[in-house]
């Protein structure tokens, strides 16, 4: 786009601003920069709007679309209203609204709990700053629908942001992601409810507080270390922020007695005075810690960022000098003391999980696999931590975290826990303490015992339009134009996430990425909860002379939990099949309800179940000839008809929609198709018949996953009993409501 045409764009945007929808100070703002002759900052400001992204808004503070300001703010907070009360219709709903420490942060928080309230929705809104994983914890311990925390995290100070949660406590993941970018997308200024009700706001204080810190002190694996340790000389510094009151209580509450805090820095102000990047990643936040630190001969120095989710660590090395620690090998000394303890303390039951980031070093793995406990590795994001935990559950968790110096070591929040991680490491600190040695001697001991890495973070910052045009065509260079070699070593294998493809640049020999991976990125693409890696195991047989894959499932939105062996088995087995089943759980598990309350969709949907219904080589829909053909329907007549049709008060549609659940029934009841598939506890017996005929060859997958899938001490049930189809339990998601509608037994599990 040439520059003329982005002026003009800019100038069209900020004429509207001065409408008399917005306040004096801001159509004079909005005016001074139309009339002046340098239109730098005319464009800055209005060339886009700040998007309203998967994470929510960040951006500059000020007047227009693209900064953050009151009406941006108000327009993500009405989106968000209208999504919460579109998917809560008949609920009591309330969030919870934090803020950091940065300038406007209590502005923008009060504006926002006036519109959830104007809107219907209670807000619990806290007293005053507090850090983002204390928010997230709020959402789940008061039964919220959503959350919002008023921050921009380490970014500098001019920038501010707003970063929505839902009803789990974590940011916002498909399908509610896209679904609240796109009520965000139609608000317009007059739309906005500012005028906000009094009594629906509860001020959440001190008392709060309390609860949040008991629960982080569960986390203790080491008391009796505390105990005989507690006057370990720790210093920290919550660099303005949120965790200056925070932190040094929690620490307190765990038995430590000599804390530290750098009172210049325990301070909060927006403008972060003493450090030139309140960001515990640079050395140079951390300089009058480690001042401190030398001064008194500490044992341990940390920090936290403003909205306290990421810890720094530094730690004196073998000659006595204060060494910072990178994210991994925080994380690294998380997963092996966590691990470690809970083995000493007989609490591994079987099942336990860790989650690393793909970014994250695979030493990760490398320490949670030798020790019998499995490490998802997921996208860039604690949001996609916090979604394994959702499909997994929160009792197995045993900690997560990526290399930007995030760790969360318990499910209670589902983001980044700075005021956790830091007790934490005052615990292992304590820990080693005890048996003589350091937390640098302890790293080592974990290099020597799983394998030496090394790594250094390098930061580029490209700000404004001419920096986003500037990261594009990096990251276009890169993408076509891969090294060759780095630093003399030469560059084997290329990950593209945007394709999917892993390509070996010594053979050109193109793959799939590991599907955890795929997961992720499509499930983002796509808006969409769990596609890719499919919770499923497909059976490959035959029937006559129709190949049938019959999916078996206990909810297509529990697709993260197959483990990477099974999915390279399948792949292996019958690739197109498996391809063919990610499009079927693209289609059926997408939000049909939310996309047709858009008419202009139904043509795209339409079009999709034919494509889908063509690849599976399925007789026509309405023949029925297919199991998955009959899955696919009844899922869209579950999530679509019913949906779409009840939702615009038409009370019959139910008779109806029974009706026709109950036809297809009786059609496919006349097909005399029976297929039957048994496997017992143990998993030594398995039968495939067809009326009443064993099948005399297997499918050469069936077996040995199976085998598997009983390894993973899981039960599979799978059968269709009758002459028909009697029991849809292995094709049906749990959430259809057939065996409600039409008295039918349902069974199947996974």
């Amino acid at each position: 786009m040439e520059n003329n045409d982005i002026i003009k764009i800019a100038r069209a945007k900020a004429e509207k601003w001065l409408d008399k929808a917005y306040d004096e100070k801001t159509r004079a703002e909005a005016k001074r920069m139309l009339e002046n002759t340098d239109t730098t900052e005319l464009v800055e400001s209005f060339y886009n709007d700040l998007e309203f992204g998967t994470g929510g808004l960040r951006g500059i503070m000020g007047v227009g679309t693209n900064r953050m300001n009151i009406y941006t703010v108000g327009a993500a907070t009405q989106g968000f209203s209208n999504y919460i009360n579109k998917m809560f219709p008949n609920e009591k709903k309330a969030v919870c609204i934090g803020h950091d420490c940065r300038n406007n942060s209590r502005l923008f928080s009060e504006t926002a709990a006036n519109i959830f309230s104007a809107n219907g929705i209670h807000v619990y809104l806290f007293e005053d700053l507090r850090p983002t994983p204390e928010m997230s914890f709020a959402i789940r311990e008061l039964g919220c629908k959503g959350g919002v925390i008023l921050t921009a995290s380490h970014n500098p100070k001019e920038y501010n942001g707003y970063k929505a949660y839902w009803d789990d406590g974590s940011q916002l993941v498909p399908p509610h992601d896209k679904n609240v970018i796109n009520e965000v997308k139609k608000v317009q200024v007059s739309d906005i409810k500012f005028k906000g009700i009094p009594a629906m706001i509860t001020i959440l204080g001190k008392d709060f507080d309390k609860k949040y810190l008991d629960k982080v002190k569960t986390l203790s694996l080491s008391p009796e270390a505390i105990q005989k340790e507690h006057d370990l000389r720790i210093v920290f510094t919550p660099l303005h922020g949120t965790t200056y009151e925070l932190v040094p209580a929690s620490l307190r509450n765990w038995g430590f007695t000599n804390i530290h805090t750098v009172p210049e820095q325990s301070i909060p102000n927006g403008d972060f005075p003493t450090v030139a990047s309140a960001n515990p990643e640079e050395p140079a936040a951390f300089k009058m810690a480690l001042d401190l630190a030398r001064k008194i001969d500490a044992d341990l120095a940390m920090a936290c960022d403003p909205d306290g989710d990421r810890i720094g660590i530094a730690v004196k090395n073998d000659a006595g000098e204060w060494t910072l620690l990178n994210g991994n090998q925080t994380n690294i000394i998380f997963t092996e003391y966590i691990i470690r303890r809970k083995k000493e303390l007989n609490q591994l039951k079987g099942g336990e999980y860790t989650v690393k980031t793909i970014v994250t070093t695979e030493l990760i793995k490398d320490i949670a696999e030798k020790n019998h406990i499995i490490c998802y590795d997921v996208y860039t994001g604690f949001k996609w931590i916090a979604d394994i935990i959702r499909k997994e559950g929160g009792e197995k968790f045993i900690g997560g975290g990526e290399e930007s110096f995030g760790y969360m070591p318990g499910a209670f929040t589902r983001d980044k826990d700075g005021v956790s991680a830091t007790s934490l490491m005052a615990e292992i600190a304590a820990w080693v303490k005890m048996q003589n040695k350091t937390l640098y001697s302890f790293l080592k001991e974990i290099y020597a015992k799983y394998g030496f890495s090394q790594e250094r973070m390098i930061y580029i910052v490209r700000k404004g339009l001419s920096g986003a045009q500037e990261i594009k065509a990096m990251m276009e260079e890169l993408r076509h134009n891969t090294p060759k070699e780095i630093n003399h070593s030469p560059v084997v294998l290329k990950k593209d996430y945007l394709s999917l493809e892993a390509t070996n640049l010594q053979t050109g020999e193109k793959t799939h990425t590991e599907v955890e991976t795929a997961y992720l990125t499509v499930a983002q693409s796509h808006g969409e909860v769990g596609i890719a890696v499919v919770r499923h195991v497909f059976l490959h047989t035959e029937l006559g002379s129709t190949e049938i894959l019959l999916l078996l499932s206990d909810a297509v939105v529990d697709a993260a939990h197959l483990s990477s062996e099974i999915c390279k088995y399948i792949v292996q087995i019958h690739t197109e099949a498996y391809a063919w089943i990610l499009l079927i759980s693209l289609l059926v598990e997408i939000e049909l309800g939310a996309l047709l309350h858009d008419e202009r969709l139904l043509p795209e949907i339409i079009h999709i179940l034919g494509v889908v219904a063509a690849k599976l080589s399925v007789d026509g829909l309405v023949e029925l000839r297919q199991p998955l053909g009959i899955y696919v329907l009844l899922v869209v007549l579950q999530k679509g008809s019913e949906h779409f049709l009840i939702e615009r008060h038409i009370p019959f549609c139910r008779v109806i929609f029974k009706l026709m659940i109950l036809f297809l029934l009786v059609l496919l009841w006349t097909l005399h198709l029976h297929v039957g598939l048994e496997l017992d506890g143990t998993g030594r017996e398995l039968d495939v018949a067809s009326s009443g005929e064993r099948f005399r060859e297997v499918g050469p997958g069936v077996f040995h996953v199976c085998a598997l899938l009983v390894e993973l001490g899981e039960l599979v049930e799978i059968y269709l009993v009758g002459e028909v189809v009697g029991s849809l339990g292995c094709i049906l998601p749990s959430t259809c409501s057939v065996v409600t509608h039409c008295d039918l037994s349902i069974s199947g599990k996974v």
